[in-house]
């Protein structure tokens, strides 16, 4: 961001995303004797707070023009891209599936335990929020923490989400990961073991699936990175849920094509006959079911 007084630029990645109008009105003395704050108003109450990971701040006391920040950037975009702070990711919780009543690829209470029920916290509301939080620090920088699903309704299973980097939920490079399934009401107990050094930050997601494809709307935006109005987001015969199900990729061209147990089964000829694309079942499954043709000649 550089700015002065007849002209305001915000560049991303050397690449300017918008400008504005000049800055009409500048800090006086009394401001200034306070220091310069980032990520927060400077009050002691902490308002106004920026929820997000900083690296790298640097400031200038000149305006900066279009050919300085791409020197900058330059010089500068390798050593962000290699930092190991903008690659950690928390481990997911192993979760199980369900046929009944529908089908639910991610269920299950991951790494949640559950500490009682607390009435008194209990709020019936259409929203969900995290309240009650308590951290410590563990051993072998782990984080014990506990906290209750605020609002929702009764008997709904509530996704729990973490990631070490706050990133939008098109970055396929940050994924968040699935943590487990809590309902409101209830104290949870979650220990995260492999904690970054930085932070760690923690989302709801509710029960719905528009698209009926196993997968929770929160799940797909977050962490299969599909399409929630979509069961097929590649549109090659194979509905998300099954590649989550077994642990196949969701991102990138020619899943269906690829034989990951190299049984001469692709995985959507697994999918077709219903077999496991990590176990080679293809010589049986073509002498047994030769599913397709309407005779041998």
């Amino acid at each position: 961001m550089t700015y002065s007084s007849s002209n305001s630029a915000l560049y991303i990645d050397s690449t300017l995303a918008t400008n504005g109008a000049g800055v009409a009105y500048w800090p006086g003395p009394d401001v200034l004797t306070n220091g310069f704050c980032f990520g927060s108003d400077g009050n002691a109450t902490g308002n106004a707070q920026a929820h997000g990971t900083f690296d790298d701040i640097s400031t200038y006391n000149i305006p900066l023009d279009a050919a300085t920040i791409q020197d900058n950037f330059e010089w500068a975009w390798l050593y962000y891209i290699l930092n190991p702070l903008m690659w950690e990711n928390i481990t997911p919780a192993p979760y199980t599936n369900t046929a009944s009543p529908v089908f639910n690829v991610i269920t299950g209470p991951g790494y949640l335990t559950q500490g009682g029920t607390n009435a008194a916290a209990c709020v019936l509301s259409t929203n969900i929020w995290i309240t009650n939080i308590v951290a410590k620090l563990g051993t072998n920088s782990s984080m014990n923490l506990t906290f209750l699903v605020g609002g929702g309704a009764d008997g709904v299973l509530y996704d729990v989400f973490a990631n070490s980097i706050l990133a939008p939920s098109s970055d396929t490079n940050h994924p968040w990961s699935w943590l487990g399934q809590s309902y409101h009401c209830v104290t949870n107990n979650l220990t995260i073991t492999n904690l970054p050094n930085i932070s760690a930050f923690l989302i709801l997601g509710n029960n719905l699936d528009t698209d009926g494809d196993g997968l929770t709307d929160a799940y797909e935006l977050l962490v299969s990175k599909t399409s929630p109005n979509s069961a097929d987001s590649n549109s090659d015969g194979i509905p998300d849920g099954w590649l989550v199900l077994h642990r196949l990729p969701t991102q990138g061209s020619g899943i269906a094509g690829q034989d990951p147990d190299f049984d001469a089964l692709t995985n959507l000829s697994e999918y077709l006959y219903g077999t496991d694309p990590h176990v080679s079942q293809g010589f049986s499954i073509w002498l047994a079911n030769p599913a397709g043709f309407s005779g041998i000649p």
